[in-house]
């Protein structure tokens, strides 16, 4: 409190005393008020603003602002915004309303993850191309370079980009049963613009940037090799879930986000 009255002073857990001079200022971002005092309070201005009101649009209006626009033109930027509004707030409202996250979510942190996600897929500095589970890890093969195959074709893949990030980002933290309703949901809500692999759903397949279509996992799994000496606890199957949960991962640490 004393920093914030008449003696800018910050008294510092090991006796040391800061004097801050007048032209500095001091803004603090809480979650909640739950543990300020009275003086605290009385001593600051507040701007509240509640996660209802302020939606996900803010954040979600800047992310697309920043993307680089060597990948990225306005008009691309135009038919991307065009999907979120399309979907987003019908996906966060299935979510709500009709399933289950045995961590619970709020939409904003859905919104951020669906973002970081749909760039992380177009991300050319990826390690692998499919993820380090993949085949194509094992070939040595680069990560697909996008910006070198012209706006058109990158046009193509977007609605392909925002439907897998889509399903991952809004149904990742769902449990198994509901995660099966929202797939379902979100096939319907994608409709016919979006060519599933045969035979599977949303879960089923990845945005191949190379031949722009979605691909089944089982198209990239590694041969397994056994050895004989090796211990058992060791060995490790390749197998769709392996693969999958890889190339997320991988986005998503060359992305540097979560």
């Amino acid at each position: 409190n004393t920093v914030l009255d008449d003696n800018m002073t910050l008294c510092l857990a090991n006796g040391e005393r800061i004097k801050l001079k007048q032209e500095m200022r001091m803004l603090f971002e809480v979650q909640d008020l739950a543990v300020a005092s009275p003086a605290t309070v009385s001593r600051c201005g507040m701007v509240y603003l509640t996660p209802s009101d302020l939606g996900w649009r803010p954040y979600a209006k800047t992310w697309l602002h920043n993307l680089p626009t060597g990948l990225f033109s306005e008009n691309l930027k135009t038919k991307i915004w065009d999907l979120f509004e399309a979907h987003v707030d019908k996906g966060l409202a299935f979510v709500r309303k009709n399933c289950v996250e045995p961590v619970v979510s709020v939409d904003n942190n859905l919104v951020y993850s669906l973002c970081n996600l749909f760039h992380a897929v177009l991300n050319p500095n990826a390690g692998t191309p499919n993820g380090i589970a993949s085949v194509d890890a094992e070939d040595g093969k680069p990560a697909v370079d996008v910006t070198k195959s012209g706006e058109k074709f990158v046009e193509s893949l977007i609605p392909m980009v925002f439907a897998f990030a889509y399903t991952w980002a809004l149904g990742g933290s769902l449990d198994t049963l509901t995660r099966e309703k929202f797939a379902k949901f979100a096939e319907d809500q994608m409709g016919e613009g979006v060519q599933w692999p045969r035979g599977g759903g949303v879960y089923d397949g990845f945005v191949d940037l190379k031949f722009g279509k979605i691909r089944a996992w089982d198209e990239i799994l590694p041969t397994f090799h056994y050895t004989p000496d090796a211990s058992y606890f060791s060995l490790l199957v390749p197998n769709k879930d392996t693969v999958r949960f890889a190339y997320v991962l991988d986005r998503m640490i060359h992305q540097r986000a979560s």
